[in-house]
């Protein structure tokens, strides 16, 4: 009886159908349920002309879709090519209702379009003044500057909520991409999002003008004198649609009048489920793409083919996983489907089986089935033959001669390890430093390994994103090739530049991509502005670039004699004038002076020049006399550890330091500079460490919370033997002073037993009551 039930609905549906002109098919997008079911619907109706949910802009790009070498996920990228911040995506998958009803549009040789608001409107409503007075408009309609979200942004929410699902997506899931419905479904779908509509407030006036101008692409396309129009929708939109008859035009004609056309352009671009997965939500993607496509290519069976591969994936991971494993596991899930009135196993009861049986209980590994095969890593492709901008195909072309193209089309970040001396790798690294100048971030260059610090390697974390596509086009304003673009764009910053440092960064980026013309350029700007420039900061910024196209310039084949005259200027002035500069400093300026000052000393014995590391020296001895306790205790330290200072010299300048005509807080500054980079100096230095001893042993409670936080930043940056070795040695006082000849102290019981948990508080060390102090 109730299969003669459902056959005489599909029956009177069917011919209701038939008898009308406007078909109108709610669906949900990125929907596999939907899809069967509107294939199956479209096959029945046989239409004469089919309208799709999307911009009308885009109409030449439709024809693409026949190219076997279009494979999805893509995307439509429409864009304002006089202003390409305005642009749009608008994704497909495989299983995407729309997608399946272009391909069925095409093979059948009917007028396919698409009938959306166009971008050429959208952008030009996109701007301040006109969201503004749409804003205004949306309060007038509905009493607040926005339209109710909880029905209008997720339709399906409420009647989720109502049977008692606690989110739209599983709710529609079980509901409608699961199961296998008849094509009566898109009857209840209209008649339950009429009802929704009613119950919503009125929807903002964008949405309003969307439905007006799609209502008017309909009429169009029954003044044509098609008699079997086929709509594909959101089923949001699908009343409105549905009662065409009901707007006059001149009604909808209102909406868009007045409103400006903008410029557009359209092309299909490389999508990937990640990106599909992101933009997740009612009308923009879907959570779960991976799983949607294992539903929609293997319906009867996607639960043992789901588990299978949770198994070939878990081997792949050296995962204990058998085939005895995964029939547990495809019996529990279709238990627990049972349990809850399910017709097939949704992600829910998958992965919970998967838990108990595959995983053990343990929920960790979900991580790794979620980002496989629920979410999925694939990536679409875009044949060559699809017309783009003139620098996407250099592009490609440079991908190809740089050996790129397997980390070009890979679907998750990859480690790219680069021998510059090798022309390939050279002219991968030449390319990727191209796109960063271009703002087209593939490539990050990252510290190589310990064992390969050599000048002839680079190290690169690569990860294509689909949004690059627009960054491409934007690119494509400075020319027509990758090597011409980025020299147009370091030609154009070139005059931008205000210091030194900017100017050497700038000179730096071009030496590593390679653009030879730019940098006879900025060379010679270089030497202009060098020669001007009086603040001795400016010139120590700017030293570390330089210092490294000196460096790099043997392995990139860069003549390098202009950039070292500019050294040859600069060197000599920072050391005459820092220690003047120095003086003045204070707060947090020290700090920013400290970093400035630690990467010169690098710089300096980079170049590894004797006349300059004299210079150098000469102005370090200067510094470590002066009154900032930081800077000070660094070019001690700096002093010392190049035997410029003797264990005497440098004994005097601690004690000196730390005595108690200077306040705590300049001791404290003093010995983080002194110790900055390694404690060992303290351990192995006895005299040193019992100055340093004396002083924290005699510091006043008070003051010693006062300084606290600087020395726990200081003893923080050591690493845990170094902290327990010190704490050792505090232990040990008595000793270590009884075998110290050069510094005389008288250390008592009561003293070693205040000074030992003034350290354990320093050092961050476990106490003999088992807590821990954290450092910061």
């Amino acid at each position: 009886m109730q299969t003669n039930s459902v056959s005489a609905l599909y029956s009177r549906f069917s011919t209701l159908y038939l008898l009308r002109m406007v078909h109108v098919f709610g669906i949900r997008h990125h929907g596999p349920g939907s899809t069967k079911s509107l294939m199956t619907a479209l096959k029945e109706l046989e239409p004469d002309c089919l309208l799709i949910e999307g911009p009308p802009d885009a109409n030449d790009a439709i024809a693409y879709i026949a190219n076997p070498d279009l494979v999805p996920p893509v995307a439509l990228l429409v864009y304002n090519p006089s202003n390409l911040k305005q642009a749009a995506y608008f994704p497909f998958a495989h299983f995407s209702p729309e997608w399946q009803a272009l391909k069925y549009g095409l093979e059948q040789g009917i007028p396919t379009e698409f009938m959306d608001l166009p971008r050429t409107y959208a952008f030009t409503l996109n701007t301040k003044a006109h969201q503004d007075q749409q804003q205004a408009i949306d309060f007038q309609l509905t009493g607040t500057a926005e339209s109710d979200t909880a029905i209008y942004k997720d339709p399906f929410g409420e009647i989720a909520k109502l049977a008692g699902y606690e989110d739209s997506e599983r709710w529609w899931e079980v509901m409608f991409e699961n199961p296998e419905n008849p094509i009566a479904i898109f009857e209840t779908i209209l008649e339950l999002m009429t009802e929704l509509r009613a119950a919503a407030k009125p929807p903002s006036y964008r949405e309003l003008q969307r439905e007006a101008y799609m209502r008017k692409v309909i009429r169009a396309a029954v003044k044509k004198g098609f008699t079997k129009i086929a709509v594909v929708c959101g089923a949001w939109h699908s009343p409105v649609l549905d009662k065409w008859q009901s707007y006059k035009s001149t009604h909808d004609n209102q909406f868009l009048k007045g409103v400006k056309k903008s410029k557009t352009k359209a092309t299909w671009v490389p999508w990937s489920y990640k990106r599909l997965s992101k933009m997740s939500g009612y009308g923009a993607g879907v959570v779960s793409p991976a799983w949607y496509q294992l539903l929609y290519d293997h319906p009867k069976d996607v639960v043992i083919h789901w588990m299978t591969r949770v198994a070939h994936l878990f081997r792949k991971e050296d995962l204990e996983a058998s085939s005895a494993h995964v029939i547990e596991a495809v019996r529990l899930a279709d238990s627990l489907a049972i349990i809850r009135s399910l017709a097939v196993p949704g992600i829910q009861e998958l992965s919970e089986a998967a838990v108990s049986v595959l995983c053990g209980g343990y929920t960790a590994p979900l991580d790794l089935i979620e980002q496989q095969l629920i979410i999925g890593n694939r990536m679409g492709e875009v044949p060559d033959t699809i017309p783009v901008v003139p620098l996407q195909q250099d592009l490609i072309k440079n991908i190809k001669s740089a050996r790129l193209t397997k980390a070009y089309e890979a679907l998750e970040k990859i480690e790219k390890a680069l021998d510059l001396r090798t022309p390939t790798n050279l002219l991968a690294s030449h390319l990727l430093h191209r796109l960063n100048i271009l703002d087209i971030p593939w490539g990050t260059n990252v510290e190589g390994s310990k064992y390969s610090k050599g000048s002839f390697k680079e190290h690169w974390n690569l990860e294509w994103e689909p949004d690059f596509a627009i960054r491409i086009i934007e690119a494509g304003m400075w020319g027509s090739t990758v090597y011409e673009a980025a020299t147009n764009y370091i030609l154009s910053s070139k005059e931008k530049q205000e210091n030194l440092a900017q100017l050497t960064g700038l000179i730096e980026q071009a030496l590593h991509a390679d653009l030879k013309e730019v940098i006879i350029a900025l060379t010679q700007q270089l030497s202009d502005l060098s020669a001007i420039t009086r603040d001795v900061f400016n010139l120590m910024d700017a030293l570390p670039s330089l210092v490294n196209i000196i460096r790099y310039g043997s392995s990139r084949n860069f003549n390098t004699v202009a950039v070292q005259a500019v050294i040859d200027q600069i060197i000599p002035r920072i050391c005459i004038g820092l220690p003047n500069s120095c003086k003045s400093i204070d707060g947090e300026a020290t700090n920013e002076v400290f970093q400035r000052l630690t990467a010169v000393n690098r710089s300096v014995h980079t170049l590894n020049i004797s006349a300059y590391i004299d210079q150098w020296y000469q102005a370090l001895a200067q510094i470590a006399k002066g009154n900032n306790g930081m800077l000070s205790g660094l070019s001690t330290r700096i002093l010392f550890d190049k035997e410029l200072l003797s264990v005497e010299a440098t004994t005097t300048n601690m004690m000196l330091a730390l005595s108690k005509g200077h306040p705590p807080m300049h001791s404290a500054q003093w010995i983080e500079g002194f110790l900055h980079g390694s404690g060992l100096l303290l351990i192995y230095n006895e005299v040193l460490w019992s100055i340093m001893d004396q002083w924290v042993a005699d510091l006043s409670e008070e003051r010693l919370m006062e300084i606290l936080p600087i020395l726990r930043r200081t003893f923080s940056n050591f690493s845990g033997p170094e902290r327990e070795k010190m704490l050792q040695l505090a232990k040990k006082g008595k000793q270590l002073v009884q075998e110290t000849k050069k510094v005389e102290t008288e250390l008592n019981e009561e003293r070693i037993e205040k000074l030992v948990p003034t350290l354990e508080a320093i050092l961050g060390i476990r106490n003999e009551h088992g807590a821990t102090e954290h450092t910061e």
